[in-house]
């Protein structure tokens, strides 16, 4: 052992977190890496944080915010009080969040005490959860921390009844128990330079909602008497409208009363509450709404604003019990600044020339504006996402002697899956690496129960075998590894099956993620969870219908768990893309925002959507959208009853998880509509259906390029139109690439410029790509005809030029004003049904696979 004066070094730099699970740690899926530890002399590192950001609410969920500070440690005994007047002394919960500074390169221990329920994250791993009313009690866990260096932090505390006491305290080898140290506390990662000017962005619109967007500036005030004079050159005297958008921030804390004064109508939200909504045609009208405000605190604000005709009025004031009524001063408004007049990136005017190629896109939660849809877990995937690789396997398939394949009879399971007896006569069998792209060598095989299990065919060869435990040499022969149990004890069932890769058999439980999977996909911003999810076709209704991490298979109809969804987006700091299943019924919708809440690292932010292209009759959530709308009443015509539904239902998700989230939903969660690309109506149908828009802050589309034109007009590309095939199987490889760069800055250009004028320049919100990419395809091609177009198409795609595609692409959806975008997909092996992954398989020589270098390319020149 060391002594007092030394300290751990690390000797080699680790890919993630390590963390020791502790009696407290009950998330399974805790990262943990074994370390070799070697010792030397150093002084303490200290820090200079200033604290850690609290928000303060009322109720045990986090229900009502009520304000915010930043706390210089936690150590706080309020016995039967309370943390402030503005809160009861009872039914209080409490989020301490910023970064966290070891001053030693150890194994560190943190403590919590706390009267009632705690729970701790410590670089975006859980090691205290103890979420329950009990008296004063101290929990602990570990985390290796290196001296120096940031992690994130979140502390979640909630107050039941009865003393209220909640502290924060670490220890190491080399560090005696304390309460952590101010010093090594920030309320941010770093120092923080966030450019305000005083006043309110205004952006001036021609029509009276939102159509045309003239002028964007910044108004010092808001005190307009325009009379019957335009408020620009540009913009029309009459009918036009005006959105003024920042920050206020109050000179006391007191209850504020903001009062408009308006000749036409006017809506104003502080704090993203709706407090004035008068939003018609009337002469000069005072109009009121009041909210609590906390001094010294920035608040977001938005105003609204039309005028239909004659005179024109825009006021905005203010005024406290102790502050007499006063239009809202400069000194009080700020926004961020505009953009250079030269620079149209984020606010494109008419008549303005597109963004110049390589203008960067805005970064979103810290992260690249370029993301990526994961493949499928299956077994015929060539993508390993888990070392444990029984995960992907087929569920099981009922064989009996003598019977067609898989016409064994119903099987008996047990309710995570696993086969809980066999009739006589019948075996189960599963399919496991159904392909050739994958490692070979020493699996292990763990098992629990009773029972006997064999491999089918002679490429997965037992070569040692102990109760509990198999050795498998494997071969990659494109067969496919064949499990089966032909025997088990009903009283002692055959369960848990692991078939671990070989030289991961000792980390597979705390470090269940491939590390070549992650370092593919590593560079990306944003994971899009769609099939993980299982969201097409899903039957998913309630809580209990989901995939959890111990079932048999993550390749089932049900997806792979919520749990290994969060894990991986905070090993490697991505913000998730969540999309939530078609029928899934409230309490699911809350259940599944709560786990992400509590689970999700903090710096990270949630996407969330509701289902998948419900507009696409190939999936069976466009019928059960359909019939919801007709049966609402919504419209007679079956489409657009569906998108009216989904718009609904979205809507109604989104407050569910603004209900949960509370005041971090901002911060913490982007709200997604998503529709179809070449038909930019539906975006418009559900971002205005109720003005869903409202409520919503990003529009998706899914901009696939497929080759320039449509000759007979049949909504096939001339490259896939089976009418056209003769003329496109005598064309040479370099011909297709450059009908593919033709098509990007004319048909791709024009779909992308009309939706963004819909979802942004109309509606202001976001514009995305929920997937995006190549789009060439051949099973719609005669039988004689598959093979050779298959091969044609094979050969585009991987080929080098494929590379300057994808960067021209990205560059015209960047210069389109498109903000994130989500390749389709990662890794997938091409064939007749398409072309996806920016990979074939996840151990390719990537200088061979051009769109993924394309997409690496423009991640780069982003940096």
């Amino acid at each position: 052992m060391p002594s007092t004066t030394d300290v751990l070094d690390f000797s080699t730099n680790l890919p993630y977190p390590a963390v020791q699970p502790s009696p407290d740690t009950f998330d399974s899926l805790t990262t943990f890496s074994l370390l070799t530890l070697n010792h030397r002399s150093s002084a303490p590192f200290v820090g200079t944080g200033n604290g850690l950001l609290a928000e303060y609410y009322t109720g045990r969920n986090f229900d009502t915010f009520k304000f915010q500070r930043t706390d210089a440690t936690v150590n706080f005994d309020w016995g039967a009080g309370s943390p402030d007047i503005s809160i009861e002394v009872n039914d209080f919960t409490v989020r301490w969040r910023g970064k966290v500074q070891a001053q030693y390169s150890e194994v560190y221990t943190f403590y919590t005490q706390s009267d009632d329920g705690v729970r701790l994250w410590v670089n975006g791993q859980e090691i205290i959860d103890k979420w329950l009313d009990q008296p004063i009690t101290e929990h602990q866990g570990t985390i290796v921390l290196q001296a120096g260096q940031l992690y994130d932090i979140q502390l979640e505390y909630y107050e039941r009844g009865g003393d209220a006491v909640s502290k924060l305290m670490w220890s190491s080898q080399s560090q005696a128990k304390e309460i952590i140290p101010q010093s090594q506390l920030y309320s941010c990662g770093h120092p923080l330079l966030v450019e305000f000017v005083n006043g309110l962005r205004g952006d001036y619109f021609n029509g009276m909602n939102f159509e045309t967007l003239q002028v964007s500036r910044t108004d010092a005030i808001v005190d307009f008497n325009w009379g019957t004079q335009a408020p620009a050159p540009s913009v029309q005297a009459d009918q036009f409208s005006v959105r003024w958008t920042g920050y206020i921030e109050p000179t006391q804390s007191d209850i504020y009363t903001f009062y408009t004064w308006t000749d036409d109508g006017v809506r104003l939200w502080v704090n993203h509450q709706l407090i004035i909504d008068n939003w018609t045609n009337h002469p000069p009208t005072e109009d009121q709404g009041a909210i609590a405000l906390q001094a010294g605190q920035k608040y977001e604000i938005k105003l609204e604003y039309f005028e239909n005709a004659i005179g024109a009025v825009a006021q905005l004031l203010w005024s406290t019990p102790t502050l007499p009524k006063q239009v809202i001063p400069n000194s009080q408004l700020f926004s961020r600044p505009l953009p250079d007049a030269g620079n149209p990136a984020l606010i494109p005017l008419p008549g303005e020339q597109p963004v110049e190629i390589g203008t960067p896109l805005p970064i979103y939660g810290n992260k690249t504006t370029i993301g990526v849809n994961l493949s499928g877990v299956n077994d015929w995937s060539t993508q390993w996402p888990f070392v444990d690789v029984f995960k992907s396997s087929r569920p099981w398939i009922s064989q009996r002697q003598g019977a067609g394949w898989g016409q064994g009879g119903e099987l008996n399971l047990t309710p995570d899956g696993w086969i809980a007896s066999l009739e006589p006569g019948q075996h189960a069998e599963t399919v496991i690496l159904n392909n050739a792209y994958f490692p070979g060598g020493n699996y292990t095989l763990f098992y629990e129960g009773e029972g006997k299990l064999e491999f089918a065919f002679n490429n997965a060869r037992i070569i040692e075998h102990t109760p509990g435990k198999m050795i498998v040499d494997v071969t990659p022969d494109g067969e496919g590894v064949f499990l089966r149990i032909t025997e088990t004890n009903p009283n002692n069932p055959l369960r848990n099956i692991r078939f671990v890769m070989p030289g991961f058999e000792d980390t597979y439980e705390t470090q269940p993620f491939h590390p070549l999977f992650l370092e593919r996909i590593e560079k990306f911003g944003t994971l899009r969870f769609m099939d993980w999810g299982g969201t097409n076709n899903s039957n998913q209704m309630h809580w209990t219908d989901r995939a959890t991490p111990h079932i048999s298979t993550q390749a089932g109809e049900k997806g792979v768990a919520l749990e290994y969804m969060i894990q991986l987006a905070n090993t490697l700091k991505i913000n998730p893309w969540f999309t939530i299943p078609a029928k899934a019924t409230d309490d699911y919708v809350r259940q599944f925002a709560t786990m992400v809440r509590d689970r999700l690292d903090p710096s990270l932010k949630a996407y969330v959507e509701y289902s998948n292209e419900v507009w696409n009759t190939m999936f069976t959530q466009t019928g059960y959208a359909t019939q919801q709308g007709l049966e609402r009443g919504l419209d007679e015509n079956g489409f657009t009853a569906a998108i009216r539904f989904y718009s609904e239902r979205a809507v109604e998700i989104f407050k569910i998880w603004e209900d949960v989230f509370g005041a971090s939903m901002s911060d913490r969660v982007v709200r997604v509509l998503a529709g179809q690309a070449a038909n930019p109506w539906t975006g418009e149908e559900m971002m205005r259906w109720k003005n869903a828009y409202k409520y919503t802050d990003a529009y998706a589309i899914a901009p696939y390029f497929d080759g320039f034109g449509d000759s007979d007009h049949d909504g096939w590309s001339d490259l896939n139109d089976p009418d056209l095939v003769d003329q496109t199987m005598n064309m040479t490889v370099d011909q297709i690439i450059d009908n593919l760069l033709y098509e990007i800055p004319t048909e791709i250009k024009r779909i992308l410029d009309s939706n963004y004028n819909i979802a942004t320049r109309r509606f202001g919100l976001d514009l995305l790509a929920y997937e995006g990419g190549t789009h060439l395809t051949s099973y719609q091609f005669s039988p004689d005809k598959q093979p050779t177009m298959t091969k044609l198409f094979i050969a585009v795609n991987s080929h080098e030029r494929m590379r300057d595609v994808y960067r021209e692409y990205l560059r015209q959806w960047q210069s389109s004003g498109g903000a994130l975008f989500n390749q389709f997909v990662d890794v997938a092996i091409s064939s007749k049904w398409g072309h996806w992954g920016a990979l074939e398989y996840q151990n390719q020589d990537i200088t061979s696979a051009p769109k993924y270098l394309g997409l690496m390319d423009f991640i780069d020149s982003l940096a």
